[in-house]
């Protein structure tokens, strides 16, 4: 990996408690860059300078957006072993119009199908695996990028993460992402100088084309540049510095609770969703947002009817939505808890409606999904 201090993988990948402690001194040792923009030009002046020349001359003809009606969006997945809702996205595309959309697909590791995948699905939409570490998740950023862009048709370029769902249908998601000329930036308010965005971004075209072009620029402006996560802070404070505020706009289209001092701004409050009440959850940390395990359908609810949200994480591979009563029950006999996954599904009428799935007299082979502990989950964060 180029430049800057480097993680073990291990530690993006989760661990054991003692694994974590030390990652959270390490980070707490390197600090907080507070003005970025004057931290990259102090360290590596020359690269700077380089980069502000760009200004006004970046663009190329194949930067244009294409016309409203043929604009098509590319959705960037970023997983481990896979997807952990391979199931509910797998739906999320097969529903949608094929003239609206590409996907392209990069994981960190092997490849492992989980039950009931279809690995054939996703494999022509694999990009070969790139060298990352945690905070340094680019080399494979701009793979997908550079896929995504060989589609003149393509106007816009949506980041997923491998513990999210959809909580809109693609031609929802489709007409949001194009309305609008330009990049979306899910931005930390509480260190305004610091100039840092969550990578569940929505890049425009000509950004992509410019970040992908100059990405050795951008490697080489972070040279020796303590605390500084290139997947937060390589892209806002960069474009600002071309000119481009006109063409970035602040809202968080991937829905996370972080917790407040970590700075991320939620669009789309969820009080219900957020309630005791209603779900179970690891909380938020300093460098990781809340996970969830069980959320009642009013929780999720409020997600699937918010106009500013169009997907949302982070969840449990095992997360399951809680109807609240036994008396509840879906086609294979498990009561009271659904599949995470399958709830998206059918919400989002992504699959045919299944008649067996509902409120009903309980049968004499039901089973109750009952959840395991927050605790018994650690080791899949």
């Amino acid at each position: 990996m180029r430049g800057g201090k480097t993680f073990p993988f291990y530690f993006f990948a989760g661990g054991c408690r003692g694994m974590r402690l030390l990652h959270l001194l390490l980070l707490t040792a390197w600090g907080l860059v507070e003005n970025l923009d004057k931290a990259v030009r102090s360290k590596n002046p020359g690269v700077y300078a380089d980069w502000v020349a760009l200004k006004g001359k970046w663009q190329r003809p194949e930067d244009a957006l294409p016309p409203s009606p043929r604009r098509k969006v590319a959705f960037l997945l970023m997983g481990r072993s896979g997807l952990l809702f391979e199931s509910a996205w797998r739906a999320f595309f097969q529903a949608g119009d094929p003239a609206l959309f590409t996907v392209h697909m990069h994981l960190t590791e092997r490849h492992t199908t989980p039950k009931g995948a279809d690995f054939g699905f996703w494999e022509k939409h694999m990009v070969d695996r790139q060298n990352t570490s945690w905070c340094k998740l680019e080399p494979a950023r701009f793979e997908l990028a550079a896929r995504a862009l060989e589609d003149a048709n393509v106007s816009h370029l949506v980041w997923l993460s491998g513990d999210s769902v959809p909580v809109k249908t693609l031609e929802q998601v489709h007409a949001s992402v194009t309305a609008t000329d330009a990049s979306t930036f899910c931005r930390d308010q509480r260190h305004p100088q610091r100039m840092r965005a969550e990578m569940w971004a929505i890049w425009s075209r000509p950004h992509a084309g410019l970040l992908v072009r100059n990405q050795d620029k951008l490697y080489r402006l972070f040279d020796g540049v303590s605390g500084a996560c290139y997947d937060e802070d390589f892209y806002v404070n960069q474009l600002s510095v071309l000119g481009e505020q006109a063409s970035m706009r602040q809202a968080c289209p991937m829905w996370t609770h972080w917790i407040e001092k970590h700075g991320y701004p939620r669009d789309a409050p969820a009080p219900t969703l957020l309630s005791d009440s209603c779900s179970t959850k690891n909380p938020s940390q300093n460098m990781h947002p809340a996970m969830f395990y069980t959320v009642c359908p009013a929780g999720i609810m409020e997600l699937v009817e918010s106009p500013a949200v169009l997907f949302a994480r982070k969840f449990f591979r095992d997360a399951k939505i809680d109807h609240g009563t036994t008396d509840w029950t879906d086609s294979h006999g498990n009561q009271r808890y659904e599949p995470l996954a399958s709830f998206i599904s059918h919400t989002l009428a992504l699959v045919p409606e299944d008649p067996e799935r509902g409120v009903r007299p309980p049968k004499a082979r039901q089973r109750l999904l009952r959840p395991k502990t927050v605790a018994d989950l650690r080791h899949e964060i």
